[in-house]
């Protein structure tokens, strides 16, 4: 039988290996140089795990290197062929790969300027693939990976130089995890030399390598990025000094918010809309969950749920300002009987889980109860009536409490909208026609040739609605607009492209334009129905939303749905909603799904909400793209650790290092010292005479006599003597101790340990109070 050929194995040094080549790849993605660029990490995940398979296989080199070639040939063109469209048949994916490499040859060969990035990408693509193919084949083989890691050092640094504004801490990542698998290598190949030459090792050897390594390529890395910043610290007055002293401040900051429920109040992070929203320029929201919402019954027909925050009746300066500042305290589980309603719409019972902290509740329109305190903002109407704005919280509601509201959901129909009039109350005169000063005509005059062949509120309203969804385009994210421009009417004339907050001030400015009162509110879309009677909802943060709301006369506010990315808001045809004279009816819903809804203004970076701020003054904050390289780097340190504790804990196979040294003196000839003598005599006694010598050494604190001619009875009659709250612990220890000594038998080694430790800690406690002379 055929002898099995040795192969080379080690988890640490294949992961460290692995982790220097995603590096390569993650700095080659981080340059953008072209596009899919992120297909070079597959391809290093791919190539390294095949690489390490064939080089442990039995295969010889000769069809070794016909499995690579062919994996080559197979997985290399399919990565490249993904950048197609899906759609696209892949034989005509690979002619049209091989036409653009024919071009680009040919116009490289012509000394003509290339345009096309093929060739350059799929060099790129060789680059990682080859050397990390080869990478895992050379260390299972051979453990020495030197070429193909050289090759990945010099595309990094290349990579560095070229794109010398990119990031650059891949590539201190990089110089990190090769220092790591360098000194593991170093220690494997030292410590095979040393088996040879039989040289005794002490096992605590391997694991303070390992250590050492760890650290100081940390340390290296550390210096040789931060040099000139560490010298620029020592300077009085200098950014580097400042931006130390800020860091510092931050940890005060951060330890005081953890002991902040100790001492007393706290300013804590919550979710809240104050009096003014700017229009903004958007971002790209996360998919973060915000709420989590039941409702008792089927949503009504004919219409959708709307998670107000608050709404706003100003438009001034390009930005929503709500004039509204009285409020009054409702208290929890009662009847809301001052609010406004002209019909009894439909009513739910919806309990929200929140997933975030809330200043402010997120409720559907008309509130009848909430079983919170709340501090409602209101608008005063006529007889005693007033106008809910927003419902604030008096306390935060944290991330995974529940709050529970009761809401009539305005479900009136297109032909009782259709039959109500332009004669609105006067406070709807006063607060929900107002225009800017400055209110460019062009707006009115398209709002006016829009609804030239409307006859009545509702027909205008939808009229003005179909425009903006069928002449703007919907954008999450837009430039800023021209300075000293009206924002609206730039939206409206020139770009034609935004988010819901520009629908939503576009429909209500061309609306007051016309005499239609209407008012602009923000909150959350409707979210994801989690089930077919649609009385669960998931919100998440990216279905943040703007939308209008048009007053009816005889009916109330009711929503529009301008936003394009949003379906259209379908209501019923007939008149299904009775007068309040009549008895409340309820419909069934309609069963459709809604998608996943519109972005809306910016919580800031990386979608996060701000400290009770005012929601549009986030929108000129930048967000960058979230980037997976901190949780690569911290899955590998943890994971590597884990491979430390499991090696560090491995039971000694050799001699400790005190007896080491003392073998080393003895065979010089050399004196041995007192204390290497007594350190090398314990470390060859048993686990269980170790947990004894700790009542020893506890009783040597309080004695000065020896304690080593005495029998270990002697030894805890003695201490006991001297403590005897103590004795029932040192009597359990003793006698598993004699156990062990004079017997056989099995003994409860973790129980001698763990009860030597408490001793040990006892009297190390009451001999420092000795020394205070606080001893009771």
């Amino acid at each position: 039988m055929k002898a099995r050929l040795h192969r080379w194995w080690n988890f640490a040094s294949a992961i460290m290996l692995l982790a220097a080549f995603m590096m390569t790849s993650l700095k080659i993605q981080s340059t953008n140089w072209t596009e899919d660029l992120h297909l070079m990490n597959w391809l290093t995940f791919i190539g390294f795990i095949l690489g390490l398979g064939i080089g442990y296989s039995q295969f010889r080199r000769f069809i070794s290197k016909l499995f690579i070639i062919l994996f080559s040939f197979l997985i290399v063109p399919y990565a490249i062929g993904t950048t197609y469209n899906s759609g696209i048949l892949w034989l005509t994916r690979f002619e049209n790969l091989y036409g653009r490499i024919f071009f680009s040859i040919e116009q490289l060969l012509n000394n003509v300027r290339i345009e096309d990035p093929i060739l350059f990408f799929i060099f790129l693509c060789l680059i990682v693939w080859s050397t990390s193919i080869s990478g895992g084949f050379f260390l299972t083989r051979t453990a020495q990976p030197w070429t193909p890691l050289l090759i990945s050092g010099v595309t990094v640094f290349t990579s560095e130089f070229y794109d010398q504004i990119g990031n650059n801490l891949y590539t201190a990542f990089f110089i990190f995890f090769v220092l790591v698998f360098l000194s593991q290598n170093y220690f494997i190949e030292s410590n095979r030399n040393w088996r040879i030459k039989r040289i005794p090792v002490d096992f605590e050897t391997g694991p303070s390598i390992r250590r050492s390594s760890f650290i100081v390529a940390i340390i290296i890395i550390f210096l040789a990025w931060n040099a000139p910043n560490i010298v620029s610290a020592f300077q009085k007055g200098s950014q580097q000094q400042k931006q130390i002293i800020g860091f510092v401040q931050d940890i005060q900051n951060q330890f005081s918010k953890l002991t902040a429920p100790l001492e007393g109040t706290a300013f804590l992070r919550s979710e809240f809309y104050g009096d003014t929203v700017r229009l903004g320029t958007g971002s790209n929201l996360s998919d973060e969950i915000v709420l989590e919402i039941s409702v008792n019954q089927k949503k009504p027909a004919g219409t959708r749920y709307y998670w107000r925050a608050r709404s706003y009746d100003q438009f001034i300066d390009n930005q929503w300002v709500s004039s509204f500042d009285s409020s009054k305290l409702i208290e929890p589980n009662t009847d809301i009987t001052d609010l406004l309603e002209y019909f009894f719409f439909p009513q739910r019972t919806f309990t929200i889980k929140t997933r975030t902290n809330l200043g402010l509740l997120y409720t559907p329109p008309y509130p009848q109860k909430i079983n919170r305190p709340v501090k409602a903002f209101f608008a005063n109407l006529s007889d005693e009536k007033v106008d809910y704005i927003a419902l604030t919280l008096e306390e935060i509601a944290f991330s995974g409490e529940n709050y529970e509201v009761v809401n009539r959901i305005p479900a009136p129909t297109i032909a009782q909208m259709r039959k109500s009039t332009n004669e609105y109350p006067d406070w709807v005169f006063e607060n929900y026609l107002q225009l800017p000063p400055d209110f460019p005509e062009k707006i009115r005059d398209l709002a006016i040739e829009i609804t030239e062949n409307s006859e009545n509120p509702y027909d205008k309203t939808q009229a003005i609605t179909n425009y903006l969804r069928k002449n703007t385009t919907y954008k999450e994210q837009i430039p800023e607009p021209p300075p000293d421009s009206d924002h609206i009417e730039w939206f409206l004339f020139e770009h034609k492209e935004g988010f819901c907050n520009y629908y939503a001030t576009a429909e209500v400015l061309m609306l007051r334009s016309i005499g239609i009162p209407s008012r602009i509110v923000f909150g959350y879309a409707q979210g994801k129905s989690q089930n077919q009677d649609e009385t669960e909802f998931i919100v998440r943060r990216e279905q943040s939303h703007a939308w209008p709301e048009v007053f009816f006369e005889g009916i109330g506010w009711v929503e529009f749905e301008p936003t394009t990315l949003q379906p259209t808001l379908d209501r019923l045809l007939g008149e299904t909603v009775p007068s309040i004279s009549d008895i409340p009816s309820i419909r069934d819903p309609n069963s459709e799904d809604l998608p996943v809804m519109d972005g809306g203004e910016s919580f800031g970076e990386g979608g996060e909400v701000p400290d009770l701020i005012q929601l549009g003054e986030l929108s000129e904050v930048e967000t960058t793209q979230p980037t997976i390289l901190p949780f690569i780097f911290m899955g590998i340190v943890v994971l590597y650790s884990i491979i430390l504790i499991i090696k560090d804990n491995e039971p000694a196979t050799g001699p400790s290092t005190p007896v080491i040294i003392e073998t080393l003196f003895v065979q010089r000839g050399w004196k041995i010292p007192g204390w290497l003598k007594h350190w090398a005599t314990y470390s060859k006694t048993s686990a269980e005479e170790k947990a004894f010598a700790k009542i020893i050494w506890s009783l040597s604190m309080f004695n000065n006599f020896s304690l080593y001619s005495f029998t270990p009875a002697e030894v805890v009659r003695e201490y006991k003597t001297i403590f005897p709250e103590m004795s029932l612990k040192i009597d359990e220890i003793l006698l598993e101790y004699q156990k062990a000594i004079y017997s056989p038998h099995p003994i409860n080694l973790k129980m001698i340990q763990h009860q030597s430790n408490q001793i040990l800690k006892y009297s190390l406690t009451m001999k420092i109070k000795s020394i205070f002379q606080f001893r009771n």
